[in-house]
């Protein structure tokens, strides 16, 4: 398993898209039972998912804040590679199971709001991701061409550039030392 786990992450880091998310989830109790929202039997399942969505998107900071009578799942992520080409798609999922979790607890109110930038294949997608009751959607905002200095300057072409300017130096060297005599 952490194998798997580094094998995704070096995958993350030398990917094509970049991400910038930001927003957060709020989970408020109903008024005629507010000690409830603190009540560890339903806070338990909720860090349970929430736990879930760290460790599948290692890349993204997932907090949990508690107020007197809600609790706000906070996301951030800001210009973090990664290596899907479906993240729009993938996270609404994850958020959806998130917020059917939660709504199936107790007569919480949910509120979902998460926008952001997600830059893959040559554009860049300005989203934002909302809900009404259990249903998730994000929708595009805005959409750009991506500029080629992103589409060039990946880390894999950086990294190529480097081990090629290594080896190039190392041959230079091998080649004044054996063969310049």
């Amino acid at each position: 398993m952490k194998l798997d786990g580094f094998i995704r992450k070096l995958q993350n880091n030398f990917g094509d898209n970049v991400l910038t998310l930001s927003g957060n989830i709020l989970i408020t109790a109903p008024l005629h039972n507010a000690a409830a929202a603190l009540d560890n039997s339903k806070i338990k399942p909720i860090k349970e998912a929430v736990k879930r969505i760290r460790q599948g998107y290692e890349f993204l900071e997932v907090d949990l804040v508690y107020g007197l009578t809600d609790i706000e799942i906070k996301f951030f992520a800001n210009k973090k590679r990664l290596n899907s080409k479906e993240f729009l798609e993938e996270f609404n999922e994850k958020l959806l199971l998130l917020v059917q979790d939660i709504l199936a607890q107790d007569a919480y109110s949910v509120r979902l709001n998460i926008f952001g930038k997600y830059c893959a294949e040559g554009k860049a997608l300005t989203f934002r991701y909302l809900n009404k009751e259990d249903d998730v959607r994000y929708i595009v905002v805005d959409e750009e061409k991506r500029l080629l200095v992103d589409k060039i300057f990946t880390p894999k072409v950086v990294t190529a550039l480097l081990v090629l300017t290594a080896a190039g130096y190392a041959g230079y060297v091998l080649y004044g030392k054996y063969f310049n005599k």
